[in-house]
């Protein structure tokens, strides 16, 4: 059955709310700056805009509202004139204004029969809605918040679009499926074949574990489990086609899902819960005592909005400062876990077995580290360094911030 526009609307709304984030930063062609040049339009989308032009979206929906609220609205159809080579283009050329319709493709088949082929044409047809809304909102922020640093020539041209371009091109397909409503479509009796047991998990939410299965003779049954494989949650279904999600509160990171088919015959997926921010935090040294210099240490915290990630192995390591390349090498002066809350302050002390003292005019490496394999993209410092590991050269006021 050929996609319809009702279809077109709900794919739509659909890669608003669960298509994967977008981030890019401006840059100036010669002669140019990236710098605000409407105060009033970059108030609007600060949310979301940097001053210095990094521009970050945590899903499209984002992105759609920052062209509402600078007066672009993007509008889908579905349009005859477009081919599998071009399956989605702009209907009008240059920068985004005012109602900014986009023509579609009409041969997605999202509602075949066939899972692989269903799967292939849903993801498709995402993924070119996400690029048109990335590609467009990017151009609206460069243009009417930055005074168009970029430069726009042609659409194809144009930096947003080659952005989007790798980006969707290089994306794994659980970001775009499944979704809502990706089970299998209802079949005549008469024509009913025999469908295979099948499943998919994505991670399309932050926070969130999204499952949808087919044709499971009995109760889908599933187990959510940690990077250690440690029993987070059992979850089941109703036989026949359906779709779980587990409740968005569990702890950024790696997880497996584990499903069990008529008897007893047990499969495996991984899934990834992602992180809202960066894992941000700032440390100070304490002078216990200035006649026992032993007694010193570090005191850790995360800033305000920013959390220790609970249960996956997270803490900090303390060494004298010595090149990134030697680290594996140097020898480890104290280190402390954060296990003891989200936003607990943690004491960084020297171990039982160093005699060395910390000292306000010495220079110190302290090593964030992490046990849950995803969590490591989050622990490069801020100069985009080696990962998990910050600098600090204490001053004489003893503060340095991540």
């Amino acid at each position: 059955m050929p996609i319809n526009d009702k279809d077109l609307k709900e794919q739509a709304e659909l890669t608003e709310r669960l298509g994967r984030h977008a981030s890019y930063q401006l840059r100036a062609q010669p002669g140019r700056k990236v710098k605000v040049r409407n105060e009033d339009n970059y108030k609007k989308v600060s949310s979301y805009v940097t001053r210095d032009g990094r521009i970050t979206f945590s899903k499209p929906g984002q992105a759609v509202d920052v062209m509402k609220s600078l007066g672009v609205t993007i509008s889908f159809s579905l349009d005859g004139g477009r081919t599998k080579n071009e399956p989605a283009k702009a209907k009008k050329g240059g920068v985004p204004r005012g109602d900014h319709p986009v023509g579609v493709w009409i041969g997605f088949d999202i509602h075949s029969t066939n899972p692989a082929d269903r799967k292939t044409a849903r993801v498709w047809l995402r993924k070119c809605l996400w690029h048109e809304m990335i590609e467009t909102a990017l151009l609206v922020v460069n243009d009417q918040v930055f005074g168009n640093p970029e430069g726009v020539i042609l659409p194809s041209d144009a930096f947003a679009h080659q952005y989007a371009k790798k980006i969707d091109s290089s994306t794994y397909d659980y970001s775009f499926w499944p979704w809502a409503g990706d089970a299998a479509p209802p079949q005549d009796k008469k024509t009913q074949k025999v469908r295979p047991v099948h499943w998919e998990v994505s991670d399309c939410c932050p926070g969130e574990i999204f499952i949808t299965y087919e044709s499971f003779p009995k109760s889908f049954k599933a187990r959510i489990l940690d990077y250690r494989f440690r029993l987070v949650k059992e979850l089941s279904g109703s036989p026949g086609d359906g779709s779980i999600a587990l409740p968005p509160n569990l702890e950024p990171g790696t997880y497996w899902v584990e499903a069990v088919n008529e008897g007893s015959r047990i499969t495996r997926r991984e899934a990834k819960v992602l992180l809202k921010k960066p894992i941000l935090w700032e440390i100070e040294l304490r002078e216990e005592s200035k006649t026992k210099p032993y007694q010193n240490y570090f005191k850790i915290r995360p800033t305000s909005g920013s959390q220790w990630p609970i249960g996956k192995g997270f803490g900090f390591s303390l060494y004298y400062h010595q090149s990134v390349k030697d680290r594996l090498g140097r020898h480890q002066l104290g280190y402390v876990n954060a296990g003891i809350g989200k936003t607990a302050t943690l004491d960084l002390k020297l171990a039982s077995n160093n005699d060395r003292p910390i000292k306000p005019d010495q220079s110190y490496t302290v090593w964030a580290y992490v046990q849950d394999p995803y969590l490591d993209d989050l622990l490069v410092d801020d100069h985009g360094g080696a990962r998990a590991g910050v600098y600090i050269r204490w001053a004489r006021h003893y503060i340095a911030k991540k």
